[in-house]
């Protein structure tokens, strides 16, 4: 498909859909119009009262990504170089990971309350799960014939760690820290 049909194309589809909303704003009074919804954003963003509250949820998600980072890399390490703990944890933490998270945000309100920390646990639940999952996977795809070269020449565990396995899992690793920004 050339450029100007794909653009064609996305442009009859957002005056398909902008139709579609205003037909059912019209059918069904409580849906805003999207003129009454863009008055309303132009409204917000020239007077300011949206900005306090953008800073407060980019808080609570910056809060909860850094909670991920943290719990993601610790327990993707350790899955990631202990075959027998990742066989005993990961079909559990693959299963946690397929549950819909916005099953869990009643559970989450009844532990936390609805305060701050109620939407970090929902933020890091969120983004927990790329990186603890690409972590594993950084850490198993090192090459074997450099961690055999390593022990070859005595190099310590700390070592083989500092000089093999990290710079290896650096690409999957900010893989899911980039999948988990998005969905903290």
């Amino acid at each position: 498909m050339t450029l100007y049909l794909t653009r064609a194309l996305q442009l009859a589809l957002f005056g398909v859909l902008f139709v579609g909303f205003i037909g059912l704003s019209a059918a069904f009074p409580f849906f805003p119009s999207p003129a009454a919804v863009l008055g309303t954003t132009v409204t917000f963003l020239t007077t300011g009262d949206i900005y306090p509250h953008l800073l407060i949820t980019l808080y609570e998600s910056g809060v909860g990504f850094a909670v991920a980072i943290v719990v993601g890399i610790a327990i993707g390490l350790a899955l990631g170089s202990n075959r027998t703990i990742g066989a005993i944890f990961e079909p559990l933490i693959l299963s946690a990971y397929a549950v819909p998270k916005i099953v869990l945000l009643p559970l989450l309100l009844t532990i936390f309350g609805v305060g701050l920390e109620a939407k970090v646990a929902n933020a890091a639940l969120h983004a927990v799960f790329p990186v603890l999952l690409n972590t594993v996977v950084g850490v198993r795809e090192v090459s074997t014939i450099l961690l055999k070269l390593g022990r070859s020449m005595r190099a310590t565990r700390w070592q083989i760690f500092q000089k093999i396995v990290f710079p290896s899992m650096v690409l999957p690793v900010f893989t899911g820290l980039r999948l988990g920004l998005g969905l903290a």
